[in-house]
């Protein structure tokens, strides 16, 4: 959620549009349910790419359970054994 606010504080055009949309989709006396927070796309995108650009979880480990072989775009074969442990950096993929 800190990550959010700080998106939106920093792109006040996005805080905008997501403050228009919530204003047009929720009412002070109206109570809030699945069906009308289901209605702010907007808002969702941003609360979505704001998880996608800063996520909880910076990088996945793995650990292969069977041998494989992964080709490149270039052709070049990797061969993973069986037992290797396989780290993906998350941070680095989404940029």
């Amino acid at each position: 959620m800190t990550w959010t606010l700080y998106n939106l504080v920093n792109n006040p055009e996005v805080y905008q549009r997501c403050q228009a949309e919530i204003d047009s989709v929720l009412n002070d006396h109206d109570e809030i349910t699945s069906s009308t927070i289901s209605l702010l796309t907007y808002t969702e995108a941003v609360l979505k790419e704001t998880l996608r650009y800063h996520q909880p979880v910076p990088i996945l480990q793995r650990t292969a359970i069977e041998d494989n072989t992964l080709e490149a775009r270039d052709g070049k074969r990797i061969h993973i054994k069986k037992g290797t442990d396989i780290i993906m950096n998350l941070f680095v993929l989404h940029r």
